[in-house]
């Protein structure tokens, strides 16, 4: 299980951003990556995208929607859309490990291992969606309040991944 109590949604993003569809091909949007275990995420320039590097095992970062006004609501939103790309130099690493997204809903202070979707990579180089359906799940009800991205394999030290949107 893991805490996230400590990292709630900034006030001024609140009122400025859509919370369903975060664009993290503009610099700005850093200010959403949160609760960093074992990553760098940085805002690539010359891609214009966000670049989260692995620096150790387990590398994962979070999205904290706990401050915001109007949650989206999971009935609303049964899937999470990832648009990524991952360089063709790190396909090695991701052969056999599936980067997961958990889930964080309602008011809850610890995130599950049953709240968890995994999804295929595909190390190419391009850009690529990845679509992971939630809403089969029983405790996916009322409101989203965190989502949790663990973007690499433990082994994958130094490997990069690009993040061009989120959306719910």
């Amino acid at each position: 299980n893991k805490d996230f109590t400590e990292n709630e949604f900034p006030d001024s993003f609140a009122d400025t951003y859509d919370l369903t569809n975060l664009d993290f091909t503009m610099e700005e949007t850093l200010g959403f990556t949160q609760r960093h275990h074992n990553v760098v995420t940085a805002y690539d320039e010359s891609r214009k995208v966000t670049k989260i590097t692995a620096t150790g095992s387990d590398p994962y970062f979070g999205i904290s929607l706990l401050g915001a006004d109007d949650r989206p609501l999971t009935s609303d939103y049964p899937y999470i859309a990832v648009e990524y790309m991952v360089p063709e130099r790190f396909a090695k690493y991701y052969e056999g490990n599936t980067p997961q997204i958990y889930i964080g809903v309602n008011n809850q202070q610890y995130i599950s291992g049953t709240q968890i979707r995994s999804y295929n990579i595909i190390a190419d180089g391009k850009w690529h969606v990845s679509y992971v359906y939630f809403g089969d799940s029983e405790w996916y009800t009322g409101t989203i309040n965190y989502i949790r991205f663990d973007t690499h394999s433990d082994s994958a030290y130094g490997t990069e991944y690009y993040l061009k949107s989120i959306k719910l």
